[in-house]
Order: structure tokens, then C-alpha cells, then sequence
């Protein structure tokens, strides 16, 4: 089975930020771990590099205040901040003092989907990624009468639905095991998924990689 890689690149700033505002540097920096949303805009142009860059806003404590996106597209913000909200920095120093302090960080996104030269700079960090699937549906199922009933009479006012799967060639669910799911729900969900099918992201349809679908119902 194929093993995709999403890959980050991350380029570390100096220790001094331009415009004489004091920077640091992290001491502990994983790299972003793309949700979703980056992932299927990485995927819309697999050929090209997606850089974000983000600027963190350092205390003299070397304590995290906030994370601003400063050039980066709406779709890889998320993983972006989320990633640098993780980091621990160094306190800023000026003139043998701690001060407030910036540090920025720039990420390059490249899927490795089709072969594309990647840049081996020396700061270069790869981050493998699960593969996905997102269904083409419309909307999700809704909860019906019957659905609503079952949850009234099991007091509750939501659930979430858990299913292992495979794709098809065709993009249908095959090869499904229900982790945890009333049967109610569980063939409401995928009779919605082998009418509309699903679109794999960073896999191939019958390629034997298996997917795990969370799905929630409201009463």
C-alpha cells in the first residue's frame, strides 16, 4: 500500500526581527500536522509549494501571547497557528535584558502526490500524513423520525457514529466495519455514501487504505 507524504518546510528566522523589534528563537518547534481543509487545498495544486507565514508574539517570559497569520492562505491558518501555539520559545533578550519579542516562521506546503522537485534547504522538515476521504454528498444524512425516536427513547441528545472502511475503485465504501454505531444510523450513512461516493486524498480509490469516518447525529 502506498504510504503518502504531505510535506511541510519550515524555515527558521534569525534571532532579530527586521525593523529593530527584538526576536527569539523556539526551543522546541514540531511542525504542522495539516487538517483537512490545508490538505485538500495543497491537493487542488499538487505541482506548487504553499507558503504561510505566520509571526509569534513572545513575552519576556519566553511565554506564548498569540499567533498572527501575517501572509498565508485562509486554508492553512489553522494548521499553521495551531502548530506554532505548541511551540516553546526562548525569553527575547536586549542589551542582556529580557523584553516582549517576535519570532517569525514560514511554512512551505508540498504534497508529494504526483513528483515535484522539493527544496532541500537545511531546515527542511517532512510531515507524513494518514490519508483521507471526504464524501461527495451534498449534505450529511439527517436525522429522520425513526433516528429521532431511537435517541429519545435511549436519552440522548446527540451521537457520533464510528465506521472503518475501504474505498472501491469507484469511491464507494466496501470492506466496512462498524467500530460504534446503532444500525439505524449506520445504514442511513452508508446509503448516503454509496449513492454520492468519496473523493480520497492523498490515496488511491482500491488501493486497500482504510478509513475511519466519525459522524455526528443531532437530535
Amino acid at each position: 500500500m502506498r504510504s503518502p507524504i504531505l510535506l511541510a518546510v519550515l524555515s527558521l528566522s534569525t534571532a532579530v526581527v527586521a525593523g529593530g523589534i527584538v526576536g527569539t528563537t523556539p526551543y522546541i518547534s514540531p511542525v504542522p500536522v495539516p487538517d483537512l481543509t490545508a490538505q485538500i487545498y495543497v491537493e487542488s495544486s499538487p505541482r506548487e509549494l504553499h507558503v504561510c507565514q505566520v509571526t509569534a508574539m513572545i513575552d519576556r517570559f519566553g511565554e506564548l501571547k498569540d499567533v498572527v497569520p501575517t501572509a498565508c492562505p485562509d486554508s492553512l491558518q489553522e494548521s499553521s497557528v495551531q502548530a506554532v501555539r505548541r511551540w516553546s520559545f526562548h525569553p527575547p533578550v536586549e542589551n542582556d535584558m529580557a523584553v516582549d519579542g517576535q519570532y517569525p516562521a514560514t511554512f512551505g506546503y508540498i504534497s508529494n502526490t504526483v513528483s515535484t522537485p522539493v527544496p532541500r534547504e537545511r531546515n527542511i522538515r517532512l510531515v507524513r500524513m494518514e490519508p483521507t476521504a471526504r464524501p461527495d454528498w451534498p449534505s450529511p444524512p439527517r436525522t429522520n423520525r425513526a433516528m429521532k425516536t431511537w435517541m429519545e427513547e435511549h436519552w440522548s441528545q446527540s451521537l457520533t457514529c464510528v465506521l472503518d472502511m475501504q474505498l472501491s475503485k469507484r469511491g464507494t465504501p466496501e470492506q466496512v466495519q462498524i467500530i460504534d454505531c446503532p444500525e439505524l444510523f449506520g445504514e442511513a450513512t452508508l446509503a448516503r455514501l454509496e449513492r454520492y461516493g468519496m473523493t480520497a486524498f492523498g490515496a488511491e480509490p482500491g488501493d486497500g487504505t482504510v478509513y475511519r469516518m466519525y459522524l455526528n447525529f443531532e437530535l
